[in-house]
């Protein structure tokens, strides 16, 4: 009687830490990581396989997921095509959540985008996501470098595998860089988003989405160009950052609606 007494009591002490989780988990948010938010435009060679466009033309839904969002840019509309629109009129944005509310109008959070910066020995490579046209979990992003990479030492004249693999190891790794110089010297630089670091939060009346595209072409993933022997290859340092790349936000809902 008394073991049965002991067993009953673990019993309900079990339900009511499971209970408690569960209530915490609902008051605070679930973490998940098994997804990635693109700072750069994905694409793809069947837009039908990755979904590029279902919702809207150019984007990809990550349904009930969203981010934080350090950009704290935020616009309120009765329609998700609005922030669509707002976010394709800056050329920094990336994606945009789409929360709707029990009642009133529906709140949007944009993303900012990796800059690029061009570098005529660089290759930049953005952290990949199912359905998309991947390799080892990256996609090739464009001939060139971005802003504000971290140069890592330790990987100095290591393989561009390598480089990718310390990519792939930390979550707030979103993408990253390969350069060769003309006597061969190899570069990694990683392009980290303290936003991407924890993943996202399941919210049901949110959903993300994320600009995308299609590939013309089946997507390059070679090594730099050596052997161009153009005037410009005579600089080392790349190009420096242009006036026009100075806007740090979305166009407000202000010049939307106008």
């Amino acid at each position: 009687m008394a073991i049965k007494t002991v067993v009953r009591a673990a019993v309900t002490v079990s339900v009511a830490v499971a209970l408690s989780g569960t209530v915490d988990m609902e008051r605070t948010g679930t973490t998940w990581t098994m997804s990635d938010l693109p700072r750069a435009m994905l694409k793809s060679i069947d837009n039908e396989a990755s979904s590029c466009g279902k919702e809207f033309p150019g984007y990809y839904e990550f349904p009930g997921l969203k981010w934080s969002s350090s950009w704290n840019k935020t616009m309120d509309t009765w329609n998700t095509t609005a922030c669509a629109r707002t976010c394709d009129e800056n050329k920094h944005c990336i994606a945009f959540t789409a929360k709707k509310p029990r009642h009133g109008k529906m709140l949007c959070n944009f993303y900012k985008a990796l800059l690029k910066e061009p570098d005529h020995r660089a290759m930049s490579y953005m952290r990949c996501v199912t359905g998309f046209d991947c390799q080892d979990g990256f996609q090739f992003a464009h001939a060139g470098t971005w802003k504000g990479g971290t140069p890592m030492e330790n990987l100095e004249m290591e393989s561009k595998a390598e480089c990718r693999s310390a990519c792939n190891d930390n979550r707030g790794c979103v993408g990253f860089s390969y350069r060769v110089t003309r006597t061969g010297e190899s570069f990694c630089s990683h392009f980290e988003n303290d936003d991407n670091k924890d993943g996202p939060s399941r919210d049901m009346r949110a959903n993300t989405y994320s600009k995308c595209g299609q590939f013309e072409a089946p997507p390059e993933l070679d090594e730099p160009n050596q052997t161009a022997d153009s005037a410009d290859e005579e600089s080392e340092e790349p190009a420096r950052e242009s006036k026009d790349e100075q806007s740090e936000a979305p166009a407000s809902a202000d010049e939307d609606s106008a």
